[in-house]
């Protein structure tokens, strides 16, 4: 097949891509081979994108398909909105529990839910309002004491039960036993893998590699000085130190900025450093889907993020691509990785605390990566926040060019210089 053509969807196929985006949200292996006889081909051209779940391989509806399904790849339910809704129906199926649609047949319950979220099921404890989630690892403990609060006074007076579906065994237990009398937590994960983890490690280059390794420099002084002249901001000055470096060499340092910065992302490895996943082999990575700009529904990136540590590569994909995004920031700004850059790790951070610190010659300087999710009032409070805190100067990054020119507009005068644009997937 010429790759430059592109695919003609039958109706049926189109109807089977309205389905997944609609009535699935994501398609087990099992799903995906029985209703649509062209998926590889499909996830070859990007209408469909392959992703590691808790439950096993997923395959998502990607921008791609929506434009061919939809004729739009804007207003597009969140990734992990999908990912939930794919673990709710899956969960509700291997539990034996119907999901009432026809309103007639149930009770009503939805009406008490404004969120949407909860669904009207027929349970073994009878008809009741139940939700579920993957991602996060399943509703955090705030977010279960903020079901109770909506739905206690409820649940008792109409005599019905909320529950929560969570693949965490032990996660939520205790609010549950808390609120016994109208809320139940149900550990339930659908399995597809052998797998227990979306975890992996970087394997060793094989001895029968046909390629020889080449050990140079990945530039020579004068490609670096031809890169120089044209000030990418995707290959700074220090990536440039580096590239001319032997692959020993950079290998250390893409190493070195791992350590120090808890992730790094397959093109941030590439542009910086320039070796290939096997210089990183024992390196713990995940394989996402992320939308790296937000609410820019029409971009789409599955990236591998290689981590520092087992707890890093067990968060969010948002929240690796927040870390980063704070790496790219610090490789534009010319500072190696060490005592003078000290990133905070945590993922939500308080509202006053910058993403990194950099402990600049003239002083502390506040580092913010923003991926286009801040309001201006909060861009702004922000700002004042760190002022109040004393810090020389505030460095802002984002994710867009867009962002930038409009950021560039409002907050230039509380800038020491431009905003900064950082494109960690590229």
């Amino acid at each position: 097949m010429n790759k430059h053509a592109p695919i003609t969807l039958t109706d049926e196929e189109k109807q089977a891509l309205h389905d997944l985006y609609v009535h699935y949200g994501a398609w087990t292996p099992e799903e995906a081979e029985g209703l649509l006889s062209r998926r590889r081909e499909f996830l070859r051209e990007g209408l469909l994108v392959e992703v590691d779940t808790l439950m096993g391989p997923m395959t998502l509806l990607g921008v791609k398909g929506r434009r061919a399904a939809f004729e739009t790849s804007e207003g597009a339910r969140s990734l992990n909105r999908q990912l939930d809704w794919a673990y709710l129906r899956l969960s509700l199926a291997q539990l034996g529990w119907d999901l009432i649609q026809n309103p007639n047949l149930g009770r009503g319950l939805r009406q008490y839910d404004r969120t949407g979220l909860l669904q009207e099921v027929r349970t073994e404890h009878g008809i009741a309002l139940v939700g579920g989630q993957l991602s996060h690892g399943g509703y955090s403990a705030n977010s279960l004491k903020s079901v109770v609060t909506r739905f206690k006074s409820l649940a008792l007076t109409h005599r019905f039960w909320v529950i929560i579906l969570t693949p965490s065994p032990t996660r939520g237990q205790g609010v549950a036993q808390a609120n016994r009398s109208m809320l139940k937590v149900v550990h339930v994960l659908p399995k597809f893998t052998a797998r227990t983890s979306v975890v992996r490690t970087a394997r060793p280059r094989p001895e029968s590699a046909d390629k020889p390794l080449d050990t140079g420099p990945r530039i020579t002084p004068y490609m670096a000085e031809k890169a120089q002249s044209k000030r990418s901001h995707l290959i700074p000055d220090l990536s440039l130190e580096i590239l001319q470096m032997t692959r020993t060499e950079r290998r250390e340092r893409a190493l070195e900025a791992l350590s120090h910065d808890g992730v790094i992302s397959t093109g941030q490895l590439t542009r910086h450093y320039g070796p290939d996943e096997h210089d990183l082999a024992g390196t713990r990575y995940r394989e996402v889907l992320v939308r790296p700009i937000h609410a820019r529904y029409g971009l789409e990136v599955k990236t591998r993020f290689y981590t520092a540590s087992q707890k890093l590569a067990g968060m969010e994909s948002y929240e690796l691509a927040h870390l980063a995004g704070t790496a790219e920031l610090r490789q534009q700004l010319g500072v190696p990785p060490g005592r003078h850059w000290q990133v905070d790790k945590r993922g939500r951070l308080p509202f006053n605390e910058p993403d990194a610190v950099y402990d600049s010659p003239y002083g502390p300087v506040a580092v913010e990566y923003d991926n286009g999710s801040y309001t201006l009032s909060t861009v702004q409070q922000k700002l004042e926040a760190f002022s109040d805190r004393d810090f020389k100067e505030v460095v802002w990054g984002v994710a867009g060019e867009r962002r930038r020119a409009t950021l560039e507009q409002k907050i230039k005068a509380s800038l020491a210089r431009p905003v900064l644009w950082a494109e960690w997937w590229k």
